[in-house]
């Protein structure tokens, strides 16, 4: 199986599970804003996110003897990228219009990266395949930093 063509076909599989939530959360509105209980389940895949990206790293020497509990962790990363896709928190100050709608693109477009990441270090670890779990692993600390970067509004 070729990782390559592999990936972003199980990415966009995942995407289409997700899309009756995202469509749900956007009939309404041009512009979602993540507030009340929608800003308290992204804090809670943020945090789902930062745990899995630890226990993944204490893990991944091994990935033949550590594949259930990596799994188990791959997995509820996949699961809570998949909730944070069609969430956001509040845009940057002075966003409108088009710009606005690209900046919550990019944004999605991020977290498709992360979860294409996922899916990867999931992979790697059924395959029992320490250096792409590894290699896997720092593409998403890539994709994490370049996300923040761009996405996260200073407190």
């Amino acid at each position: 199986m070729k990782l390559s063509v592999t990936l972003p076909a199980l990415a966009l599989l995942a995407l289409t599970a997700a899309a009756p939530a995202y469509v749900a959360n956007t009939a309404n509105t041009a512009a979602t804003v993540v507030d009340g209980d929608d800003h308290e389940a992204l804090e809670e895949a943020m945090e789902t996110l930062k745990a899995g990206q630890r226990a993944v790293k204490k893990g991944m020497d091994d990935p033949a003897a550590n594949e259930a509990e990596l799994m188990k962790h791959l997995e509820a990363m996949e699961a809570a990228t998949l909730t944070a896709i069609p969430l956001h928190a509040e845009a940057p100050e002075g966003l409108a219009g088009k710009d606005l709608a690209r900046w919550k693109v990019g944004y999605r477009a991020e977290l498709t990266k992360l979860l294409t990441q996922i899916l990867a270090m999931q992979d790697a670890t059924l395959a029992g395949d320490a250096a792409a779990l590894k290699k896997g692993y720092d593409a998403l600390v890539e994709v994490k930093k370049s996300g923040h970067e761009d996405f996260r509004v200073d407190d």
